[in-house]
Formats: structure tokens, C-alpha cells, sequence
């Protein structure tokens, strides 16, 4: 019978890594060197729902009228994004590629309402919504529950025993 999929509170708020320069949608370890890497959290975590909950509370009349202006609205996104999803870059810089851009809610929040840099916006998006990046690590939450081996703890075969 399957299992329900779990997430990783932590890694649901605190973020994963991953690389817009590769285009990979596998969770990093870290940022790598010499490539654009974003700090991501996850989409509809708690975090998330309550950072919308309160960009949109102050024009939930407007909202509710049916009078959002469209800027208005990606606005409001953007922020709730900047302080729950896109939580920091590595390796960002200008179009000159040589000064570096400084992660800040409000750059982000810049960068995000960006129509030239969408691509990066919609990276950040998909990056968000993808379950494996922040399931629980089924290896770990299983650690202690299997047999030691003759060579030692399935902890030391995960990391020294897998080439």
C-alpha cells in the first residue's frame, strides 16, 4: 500500500538549493560555484500561506469587488514569494557579470515583478512546487530502525559505502 509523501518542515521553510544556470530542478547541498543558485522554500508551506495571507490583507476589499489591478496583484504575489519562497541567491550579479547583486526582500521582490527576467521568476515557481526537493528523507527518519551491519551503521554505508 503507498505511503502517505511526506515533506520536511525545515526544508519546507528554510529552503533548498538549486541551480538556474543548469536548469536542474534536483535539490542542492549548497550553492556551486560559478553558477546562478536560488534558495527556494516551498510552495503552500505554512510559511507561504501565511506570508500571502498578509500581503493580501490590506486589499482583500478591492480583491473581493473584483477591482485588483493586475500590477497590484503580481505585486502582492511577489512579496509573499520574497518572504516565503525565493529566500536567498548565490552567484547573481548584473548584466555586466562582474558586480554582484546583494540578496534583499526588496531585490527580490524587484527581480520578481520583472517582466524582462519572467524566466527566472517562473524558475523559482516551478523549483518551488517540485515534492521530492522537500520530502523527508526517508533514509534518515528510518535511521535506527534497520539491523547494524557487519561493516557498521547503515548512517556510515549511506555516507561512505555509495560511490
Amino acid at each position: 500500500m503507498p505511503a502517505l509523501r511526506r515533506i520536511d518542515p525545515k526544508k519546507a521553510r528554510d529552503g533548498v538549493w538549486f541551480s538556474v544556470t543548469a536548469g536542474s530542478f534536483s535539490a542542492l547541498s549548497g550553492p556551486v560555484d560559478g553558477e546562478l543558485c536560488v534558495l527556494v522554500g516551498r510552495w503552500h508551506s505554512q510559511k507561504h500561506r501565511a506570508a500571502k495571507a498578509k500581503a493580501y490583507e490590506p486589499h482583500m476589499r478591492d480583491l473581493q469587488r473584483g477591482e485588483m489591478r493586475a500590477e497590484v496583484l503580481e505585486r502582492i504575489e511577489a512579496e509573499a514569494m520574497a518572504d516565503a519562497v525565493l529566500l536567498g541567491w548565490a552567484n547573481l550579479t548584473e548584466a555586466d557579470e562582474t558586480t554582484p547583486i546583494v540578496y534583499s526582500r526588496d531585490k527580490a521582490i524587484e527581480l520578481l515583478c520583472d517582466p524582462a527576467v519572467y524566466e527566472f521568476r517562473q524558475f523559482v515557481i516551478d523549483a518551488a512546487n517540485i515534492h521530492r526537493s522537500f520530502a523527508a528523507d526517508a533514509i534518515a527518519s528510518a535511521e535506527g530502525n534497520s539491523q547494524p551491519s557487519l561493516s557498521g551503521s547503515s548512517a556510515e554505508a549511506r555516507t561512505n559505502g555509495d560511490s
